[in-house]
């Protein structure tokens, strides 16, 4: 469990949120920032590759991928009462791992 801006996250809300959107693949990770005095998180999500080929392309999605970050943040916002920032990467981005995947990344201040 993570606690942003006072509210419980589980990395499995936002998992369960993630699934319902057919756009994307099943791999995301979550950014949470905390060097500043309020921690804050960011949701790294991939496309599939046919979302991306009737772009045509990650570049050329431009306007696409926009509608696509902002409807999944309605979704999360909806799911978690966070607003977290979302970030669409291109396919095949976000790190896979062999044995459990990690899916929270802290960032701390030194």
């Amino acid at each position: 469990m993570l606690v942003i801006k006072g509210v419980n996250v589980y990395p499995s809300q936002i998992e369960a949120a993630l699934l319902t959107v057919p756009e994307l693949a099943p791999h995301y990770q979550l950014m949470v920032d905390r060097t500043e005095g309020f921690p804050s998180i960011a949701v790294e999500v991939e496309p599939t590759p046919e979302v991306v080929q009737g772009w045509g392309g990650f570049e050329a999605g431009g306007p696409a991928r926009a509608a696509l970050s902002a409807r999944i943040g309605e979704l999360l916002r909806a799911h978690l009462s966070l607003n977290p920032e979302i970030v669409i990467v291109p396919p095949k981005t976000v790190p896979r791992s062999e044995g459990k995947a990690v899916r929270v990344v802290e960032r701390r201040a030194s």
